[in-house]
C-alpha cells in the first residue's frame, strides 16, 4: 500500500493541483475538505515554487 499524505483546503477559495508530467490534477472545493495525495508525487510538487507556497 502507497503513503499518503492529506492536504487540506485551509481558505475560503478553490485550489487546484495540475501537473501533466507527473499526472495530478485535483482540485478542492471547499474550506476544509482533505485530499488524499501518494507520498512521492507530494515530493515532486514539493520542487515546484506555486506548489511550495501553496503549502507554505
Amino acid at each position: 500500500m502507497a503513503r499518503m499524505v492529506a492536504i487540506k483546503n485551509m481558505i475560503e477559495s478553490q485550489i487546484s493541483v495540475r501537473d501533466m508530467s507527473i499526472g495530478i490534477n485535483r482540485r478542492w472545493q471547499r474550506r476544509g475538505q482533505v485530499i488524499p495525495l501518494p507520498y512521492e508525487t507530494v515530493e515532486q510538487l514539493l520542487w515546484q515554487d506555486g506548489f511550495r507556497r501553496m503549502i507554505d
